[in-house]
């Protein structure tokens, strides 16, 4: 199994290698010193310029109601050979060393600080023996950057994409000429529901509330991946529009061969929505006279027949969550 982002990079079996170091302190109490030293041979991601952290998991692996610890480094930036040199402490007071485990991951950071996983690093404390722990002496280890688990992978998006992906585009507003450009740069980890999947496209529609009004236009589709890239602009004129009462709404869907198209999830924006980021990139974009670009975490479409469609679409007005059931294709 491929991460994604190890799609972006060369083509290579060895990931790096990191180098840590372990030590115990008992002074003000208990705590469990990971001295984060270094990473090398990391491998070249391409198109973009490397950016690279670390997150430390401190895990219990027998005490399933102990909440787990996570701490992160410093983003180091220029370097495929980051030297972090950096002093995480984590409690121990409550648990027995020899019980837990630490896990590394090692995380690339795009142009839009959206974080992907390289590889992990997994070190089990069993191994500290008890005379290592009474002299507090200090254990300098170095460990091959491993392939993450597709186990992993489908825990990790779920918390970090949500279940259904992201997307990632920029608004531009020009408030001279009321336009607004919607570009469509890429989305990461949709959620596929059938194996019927003749390309993946996104759907852009421009919602204006007060008079059930709508705008669609649609990028180009894209085959075999799910996490497909567009770098496509859409134009939308808005002079004929109050962007006070409008919404905008972006959706992925899939084709399929002898069916109607599935929703995979969508991003509302607005200056009246639920989602705080959607509603601040928005306000941020209708101010800002220039691109404004950031990721957002795909919601799901609700599924309806033709009679709840019709109900949706009369009334479209009345609130924003009959908005966010209705996917449909419909144009203006």
């Amino acid at each position: 199994y491929i991460y994604p982002i190890q799609r972006l990079i060369n083509s290579k079996e060895n990931l790096g290698k990191l180098y840590f170091s372990l030590a115990l302190s008992d002074v003000p109490s208990s705590k469990l010193v990971v001295n984060l030293l270094k990473a090398d041979e990391l491998p070249e991601a391409k198109d973009d310029h490397p950016r690279v952290y670390v997150t430390v998991d401190l895990l219990h692996n027998t005490n399933v109601n102990t909440r787990n610890q996570e701490l992160k480094s410093n983003v180091q930036q220029g370097t495929y050979a980051p030297n972090f040199n950096e002093r995480l402490e984590f409690d121990v007071s409550s648990v027995k060393v020899q019980e837990t485990s630490l896990r590394f991951i090692v995380w690339y950071v795009d142009s839009f600080s959206q974080g992907e996983c390289l590889g992990m690093v997994g070190h089990n404390l069993d191994q500290l023996t008890d005379q290592e722990i009474i002299s507090n002496k200090e254990t300098i280890i170095c460990k091959d950057i491993q392939r993450i688990s597709r186990d992993f992978q489908d825990h990790n998006n779920n918390n970090a994409y949500g279940h259904y992906g992201a997307v990632l585009f920029s608004l531009t507003y020009t408030q001279t000429t009321k336009r607004l450009t919607v570009v469509l740069f890429k989305a990461q980890n949709l959620n596929l529901t059938s194996d019927d999947n003749q390309g993946i496209y996104a759907e852009v529609t421009i919602i204006y509330m007060k008079k059930n009004r709508r705008k669609r236009k649609v990028t180009r589709s894209m085959s075999g991946t799910n996490n497909p890239i567009y770098n496509e602009a859409i134009l939308f004129d808005l002079s004929d529009l109050d962007i006070a009462n409008m919404k905008l709404q972006i959706t992925l869907k899939q084709k399929r061969t002898d069916k109607a198209d599935i929703a995979l999830g969508r991003v509302l924006m607005g200056n009246d929505v639920h989602d705080s980021d959607a509603k601040l990139h928005w306000n941020n974009a209708m101010n800002a006279n220039k691109a404004v670009a950031q990721w957002h975490g795909l919601r799901q479409c609700q599924s309806y027949n033709a009679t709840n469609r019709r109900r949706l679409r009369g009334r479209l007005s009345c609130s924003e969550n009959e908005v966010l059931t209705d996917c449909s294709s419909s144009d203006e």
